[in-house]
């Protein structure tokens, strides 16, 4: 099948369901492949913490996660996007608790951890040539060119 004529077409199909997804007001880096739709500026549907350095963490809770804990608005914390959990626990020690009691802070905030939203995650056709075998995750929604490339049609 034509290259280019297969990305249009899981774009397309990309942007159609972009719009069903929730509008996510995201703080550091975005994951490849949310389940929300990032935007930079309201209106949106929830906050996520997708990464925070060791010093973004201290600074939390930021204006936009106060304004939607305030609002009523879900904010979530991808704990794999924070930082300082890559350093060893024995050095620095103060520093390594302090930042633990800041998840703690953000925790009785209302802030909870991402759990991955619907805990389901679509797949294109891109992401299923990119897999091991074997190796499709349980909980995936698969487009319908991916569904056709897995069964030999595309």
């Amino acid at each position: 099948m034509n290259e280019e004529l297969l990305s249009r077409l899981t774009e397309a199909v990309m942007d159609r369901l972009r719009g069903s997804l929730p509008r996510a007001f995201c703080v550091g880096n975005v994951p490849k492949n949310p389940e929300f739709l990032p935007v930079s500026e309201p209106p949106y549907d929830m906050v996520v913490l997708c990464s925070l350095s060791p010093a973004g963490l201290l600074s939390m809770p930021s204006e936009e996660v106060c304004q939607a804990l305030l609002e009523g608005k879900p904010v979530y914390l991808m704990e794999e996007g924070l930082s300082y959990r890559h350093y060893p626990k024995d050095r620095a020690r103060s520093l390594h608790a302090l930042f633990m009691a800041k998840e703690r802070e953000l925790r009785n905030l209302g802030v909870k951890p991402w759990s991955g939203g619907t805990g389901k995650k679509l797949l294109t056709v891109q992401d299923v040539r990119d897999l091991p075998p074997g190796a499709l995750p349980k909980n995936a929604v698969l487009t319908p060119l991916a569904r056709d490339y897995l069964e030999g049609k595309a």
